[in-house]
């Protein structure tokens, strides 16, 4: 779903760069910070902010007050960077086409809206959970 999210994002702003990932599931595991990397194949790197998402909602309210002239003007904290491993990112997209596919598949009219909240969509059209 993050790679789905992403490929939405992409169509009103550019491809990133690398992605600055926040949490304790990330900062914690090595692990999913790498498969974050793969799948979206963009270098990941691990912020060690307990509160990132606080920070990001303070900074952008300053810059909106206008006590903040540039919105990138505060660094972020930095951890551990993950690069994109080809090989498995590949695999990782073949994957996502064959379950988009199925999904497609099964559920034609929501797999065409291509929504991204499948459960939201289900239970719209009246499915039980």
């Amino acid at each position: 779903e993050m790679v789905a999210v992403a490929a939405a994002m992409q169509r009103v702003v550019p491809p990133p760069q690398s992605v600055i990932a926040t949490g304790g599931q990330l900062i914690h595991s090595p692990a999913w910070t790498q498969m974050l990397a793969d799948a979206l194949d963009v270098r990941v790197t691990a912020s060690p902010e307990r509160e990132a998402s606080s920070r990001g909602a303070a900074l952008l309210a300053l810059h909106v007050l206008g006590k903040l002239p540039k919105l990138w003007s505060s660094t972020p904290a930095r951890g551990r960077s993950y690069r994109p491993r080809p090989a498995v990112h590949a695999r990782y997209e073949r994957a996502r086409r064959r379950q988009q596919h199925l999904y497609e598949l099964l559920f034609p009219s929501i797999g065409a809206a291509g929504s991204g909240s499948r459960t939201k969509d289900l239970r719209s059209r009246g499915a039980r959970r």
